[in-house]
């Protein structure tokens, strides 16, 4: 049995350990949560009024922004990049001029990127996306995502770290409010828009996320005329 002089030392260690973790995990804190911030800067270009933006980094430590800008009339969407101790890039369009776009996001995962939005096409709002491919690092030209003839917004994406993409959102037809999304493979094509859901007096605030097998899990905020609940969708088990 252990001497009583033994038990005692061995508590007096395990609480040095516990204290300098404590310690240590305060210090981690401190440092992450009071950083040396630079002065801030412009990133959107002079003569336009920008808004909306998103940020995230990929695995190189490169931060990506994207936000929505406009030029008297004309609105796109707007993205800038910046390495890890480098300058930020210029400001480039990714999507086409329009009157009015919206509601930008973009997911990372890996060096994949891809960005979502909504677009006045002169009928309806519309969710576009564009891609960064991971090794050119060039961006795609913008996509459709949302069915034609039927209004759509506020566009969610999901990006794991093989590029495999999923976009979510809330569109508005004649029979009423669904939750759409639609999925594309790395590097492959975007599969037409699925709904989620059967349509409903409403639906909002549709978010998704997925992992590295693939499978995702959708939720928003739907009414049938009364309260408002949550509800979430998973992918269909394979037989």
């Amino acid at each position: 049995m252990a001497s009583l002089g033994y038990r005692r030392a061995c508590r007096r260690a395990i609480t040095l350990v516990a204290a300098c973790a404590v310690v240590g995990g305060l210090t981690a804190v401190a440092a992450i949560s009071s950083p040396r911030w630079l002065p801030p800067r412009d990133l959107s270009a002079k003569g336009a009024d920008s808004v909306i933006p998103d940020v995230s980094v990929d695995s190189r430590g490169t931060a990506i922004v994207v936000w929505a800008q406009a030029r008297d009339s004309s609105w796109t969407i707007e993205e800038v990049e910046r390495p890890p101790g480098g300058p930020w890039t210029a400001p480039r369009a990714l999507s086409v001029p329009a009157d009015h776009v919206a509601s930008p996001q973009l997911a990372i995962g890996g060096g994949n990127v891809v960005v979502v939005w909504n677009r006045y096409d002169g009928k309806n709002l519309i969710v576009q996306a564009a891609s960064r491919d991971a090794k050119t690092r060039a961006w795609s030209a913008p996509t459709s995502l949302s069915t034609p003839g039927r209004d759509a917004q506020a566009p969610r994406i999901a990006v794991n770290s093989r590029g495999d993409a999923v976009a979510v959102w809330a569109s508005v037809g004649l029979n009423g409010w669904t939750i759409q999304a639609a999925s594309r493979t790395a590097g492959g094509a975007w599969q037409s828009a699925v709904p989620l859901d059967s349509p409903q007096a409403g639906t909002t605030a549709p978010d998704v996320v997925v992992d590295d097998t693939e499978r995702a899990v959708a939720v928003w905020a739907a009414t049938a005329g009364g309260g408002w609940r949550v509800q979430a969708v998973l992918p269909r088990e394979t037989p």
